[in-house]
Parts: C-alpha cells; structure tokens; sequence
C-alpha cells in the first residue's frame, strides 16, 4: 500500500469515527429526559408588575386546600369521630398539651397552638403537593410546570421564618413590653454606669444582647434553609430518577414519593416544634 493511499484510509477512519460519535451524543441527547428544577421557581403570568411563579401559584393552590380543609371539617365534626378527625385532634392535642405543661395556662396554650397547627398544616399541604391528580401534569406554556412545591422555593420559607420569628417577637412584646427590646438592646446596664469600674460590664452587657440579636437572625436563616434544603433536595431525586429513562419514569419513583411523605410531614413537625419553642421562649423566658 502507496503512503498516499494510507492517509486516505487514515482520513477515512477518523470521519468515521467522528460520525459515530456524534450520533452518539445525538442519541444520548434524544434519550436523556433528566430536567432538575431551577432553583429561581419560572413565571407563568404577571399580574400588573408582580410575576406569579409556579412556587406562588402552588402557595394559593394550598391556601385554597388549607381553608376547604377547615369549613370540611367543621361540618363533619362529630362526638365519634372518624379517623380523619382522629389524626388532625390527634396532632392538634400534642402541640396543645406541650404548651398546656410549659404554661399552665389552657387559654394562653390555645391561643398559641392555633399559631403553630396552622404553620404545620400549610407546610405538610404544601410539600404533598406534588401527590395530588393531575398536579404534576399540569404544564403552562408546554414544559413549564404549573404547579411545585412551595418549600422547594427560598423565598417561600424564608417568609415562613421570618413570620414565626415576628410573632415570637411581637408576643414577647406584648407580654415583657420594653423588658423583652432590653434583652436585645440593652440599655439599662449603661443607665446604672456609676463609675469606671462599671463601664466594662456595661460594655460586655451591650455586647452580649447584640449576639443575642445576631442569634435571632441565624434562626431565620437556619429554619428557612432546613426547609427549603429538604425538599428541594427531594424534588431532585425524583426529577433525576423519572428523568434516567423511559422504563423509571413509573414505578422507581414510587419509593422515594412515599419517602417524601415521610419527609414533608417530619419537616412540618420540626418547623411547628422550634416555631413553639421560639413562642415559649419569648413568653416564659424573661
């Protein structure tokens, strides 16, 4: 064989192999359904200038859900109760009696219980939403979905935090008036300074309050980001096995759908718990 005539087999070897390659990654590519979801939630619509994501659509779809929850329940309240109203007065008598035992104070304990079952309720709808008909069906626009859970948005559960700190805070104003602003800001030790031996415990004092406040921002930032990790981690894992192949977009997903439950309802409880824990704090803590 001629050198001229071995480049030429050399030539044709490689654009061979470049074609393979390509119908390759054009295969893979035909293949590969795997779509994780932005952690930015997409817009459907906007309503005069405010952009309403699928995160906040799904945020009224559970408001929606949270309220015919409540007027189905009020009027299939019944003295035997069935076993739907076994299990919410079942979660409701936990929260209430571990406020009952912390104040003694069965008014006050109902008053903060309805605080903390409606933060429960909304986040436990919230994350199952995806297991309702149709929901994950829904597209808008071809692939964007309407609905995702709401969780899975930082914004959603950063305004979940700062909502249960708020009111933690505006009830330990209520109940403490400038007792509970001096614990942060504490001027008092400053008004007693005497002589100069008393500045630096004055100073310490200043000192300590504002990492008590620096404190109360690192609540927010850890309730939200413990909720939104949980389940936005969890709606990759499902994206990424429906997405592998045609043959797991059915029943693989099934395991780590009923671990989401499990998730989402740990999740819901956690955040109520430490949401309880700031209201007790604030109210018995001073």
């Amino acid at each position: 064989m001629s050198e001229e005539e071995t480049v030429l087999a050399e030539n044709q070897i490689n654009e061979q192999s470049e074609v393979n390659v390509q119908n390759n990654e054009s295969q893979g590519e035909e293949h590969s359904t795997i779509h994780t979801p932005p952690i930015q939630p997409p817009v459907l619509f906007t309503a005069g200038n405010v952009p309403i994501s699928n995160a906040l659509m799904s945020s009224l779809i559970v408001t929606v859900l949270l309220f015919a929850l409540i007027f189905y329940m009020k009027k299939r309240i019944s003295l035997v109760p069935g076993r739907l109203q076994l299990l919410i007065e079942g979660i409701i008598s936990f929260f209430y009696d571990k406020l009952v035992d912390v104040y003694g104070d069965p008014k006050l304990a109902k008053r903060h219980a309805a605080i903390i079952m409606s933060f429960f309720f909304f986040i436990f709808i919230a994350n199952q939403l995806p297991l309702l008909p149709l929901m994950h069906s829904l597209k808008w626009e071809g692939d964007i979905h309407f609905t995702r859970p709401p969780s899975s948005h930082l914004s959603f559960t950063l305004a979940l935090a700062i909502t249960s700190l708020f009111l933690a805070h505006f009830i330990g104003i209520l109940h403490h008036k400038f007792g509970h602003i001096d614990k942060y800001i504490r001027i008092t030790p400053l008004l007693k300074i005497r002589s100069l031996k008393d500045i630096p415990n004055a100073l310490f004092e200043v000192f300590f309050g504002l990492l008590e406040l620096v404190g109360e921002f690192a609540k927010i930032l850890s309730l939200s980001a413990r909720l939104f990790g949980n389940i936005f981690a969890h709606e990759i894992i499902v994206a990424v096995i429906v997405g592998i192949s045609f043959f797991t977009q059915f029943f693989a997903p099934i395991p780590f759908y009923i671990l989401g439950v499990f998730v989402g309802f740990v999740q819901a409880a956690v955040f109520s718990m430490l949401t309880m824990s700031y209201l007790t704090t604030q109210t018995k803590g001073h």
